[in-house]
């Protein structure tokens, strides 16, 4: 194999790398994470979502979806009561206090657009210490008065930095090795050719 062949085989299987991860990242972005919960507050359904890797310390983004009663006339409401949920409840202001177990809090206004998907009412949080944190979100609604959601949840320890990025730093390192490898390769054709003449 010549090196201008090698190294086109290189590049090709480089860019095929780089393909399959921003497929994996668009997919990721489309994905709207992990339900962690759901419950029913007053007169509405919600859902509590987390991106992965879930509910682990660090910076991460919670959402929550609302969403009004079904009509009692639904077949499945009779079925399995307090499952069903209605239409998607839009406009609301909604705000998130996190308390931690060391009695700090944070509080932060949700806003439309959790994972892309504008029905979900996303907050980012920084989750700095394990152990059960309690949520408080605050929905306001035109006409009515606040509403409180309350969820307590265990926040555990996640992967080590060094985990979660070694595909970053090892993705440099096979590049140039490829690139090492196709020079290499590439000399002894080279020095032939030179001897030849």
């Amino acid at each position: 194999m010549t090196r201008h062949g090698l190294l086109r085989g290189c590049a090709q299987l480089l860019l095929a790398i780089g393909f399959l991860c921003a497929q994996r990242a668009s997919l990721a972005q489309a994905d709207v994470g992990a339900m962690v919960a759901r419950g029913i507050a007053g007169d509405l359904h919600w859902t509590l979502f987390v991106e992965s890797p879930g509910l682990v310390s660090g910076e991460s983004e919670l959402g929550l979806l609302l969403q009004s009663p079904a009509p009692p006339r639904h077949a499945a409401v009779a079925a399995h009561p307090g499952r069903a949920a209605g239409a998607i409840l839009l406009a609301p202001r909604v705000q998130l206090r996190a308390e931690a177990p060391d009695g700090s809090a944070q509080t932060r206004a949700a806003w439309p657009g959790f994972a892309g998907n504008h029905m979900i009412y996303a907050a980012p949080i920084f989750f700095h210490q394990i152990g059960d944190w309690r949520f408080v979100w605050e929905v306001e609604r035109v006409g009515r008065e606040p509403l409180p959601i309350e969820i307590s949840l265990p926040i555990t320890a996640g992967p080590s930095l060094w985990l979660r990025a070694w595909p970053w730093l090892a993705f440099p390192a096979l590049v140039v090795l490829l690139y090492l490898l196709a020079a290499r390769r590439g000399r002894p054709a080279e020095a032939r050719c030179s001897q030849s003449t």
